[in-house]
């Protein structure tokens, strides 16, 4: 377990430096494993005019906590890239967020296992995952997103 947590402390620093607009978002990663990534992302540094989270922040926390699902598959493979290049990319708002949320991904078994054996057989691949959003137990939105991994 301590693994893990010390490989959340990691990627927090990597996302931390590498994409400079995470710290000013509240943006931190709760968890990372190869199957499931969850992150957190205050209310307050994110609100927009009606008091509610602001729509451009929730597909920035959903995207990075997609990227932070990749580097997690990634590093159960023992592989190490940033070549993660997203290349689509969609939101849908379900509920107005009133808190500090939590953004969740859940990577299935067959989605890992094909870009494993692609990035074996080829060194690249595509990847597409969901991002839920949840305030207070609801989802208030869904982030999808493909990326580009190469090694």
């Amino acid at each position: 377990m301590k693994e893990l947590r010390d490989f959340g402390a990691a990627l927090q620093i990597l996302i931390h430096h590498d994409i400079p607009l995470s710290p000013q978002m509240g943006f931190s990663v709760v968890s990372a494993t190869a199957e499931k990534t969850r992150a957190r992302m205050l209310l307050e540094p994110n609100t927009n005019h009606l008091g509610t989270m602001f729509g451009g922040s929730l597909f920035a926390g959903g995207a990075l906590t997609c990227f932070v699902a990749t580097l997690a598959i990634l590093r159960q493979e023992r592989w190490e890239t940033k070549q993660i290049v997203a290349v689509k990319g969609d939101i849908q708002w379900l509920k107005p967020g009133t808190g500090n949320c939590e953004i969740t991904v859940k990577v299935d078994a067959a989605n890992r296992a094909r870009l494993v054996s692609e990035l074996r057989a080829q060194s690249r691949s595509h990847l597409s995952l969901e991002a839920e959003a949840w305030v207070n137990a609801e989802v208030i939105a869904r982030v999808r997103l493909n990326y580009s991994v190469r090694l």
